[in-house]
């Protein structure tokens, strides 16, 4: 290959590298709790869709990622409160709640979120 060809496909990399817009890939995350989560009774969990697609895929994200796409105009991101201690019935009733708040942001939230004890522990 000539010098002119490679220094064309040097600058076509370049320049590719600079406008390239494919979205970080998410990945799935589930909390690991420890006994301080569960003497505290309740833990945050973080939730993530693309806005544009409104029963697009749910993905579970701890909070360093929240805070990354929190402002990002591409997703929709929720916090919401989870029970994990307490009386099984109080505490899926509390989550059902938390849920339906979380809803607000991402419509079909409940359709990702369906073991309301989820990390109970009685």
């Amino acid at each position: 290959m000539n010098n002119i060809n490679q220094n064309i496909i040097d600058r076509y990399n370049t320049i590719k590298k600079v406008f390239d817009t494919t979205p970080p890939l998410l990945e799935a995350y589930e909390p690991k709790l420890i006994e301080q989560d569960y003497q505290i009774g309740y833990i945050h969990r973080f939730f993530i869709r693309k806005r544009n697609e409104p029963m697009g895929i749910i993905y579970e994200i701890d909070k360093f990622t929240n805070k990354k796409y929190v402002k990002d105009s591409l997703y929709i991101t929720t916090k919401i409160r989870w029970k994990i201690r307490g009386d099984r019935n109080e505490v899926e009733t509390a989550n059902k709640k938390s849920i339906e708040l979380g809803r607000k942001h991402i419509s079909n939230l409940d359709t990702y979120l369906k073991n309301h004890s989820k990390f109970w522990k009685g």
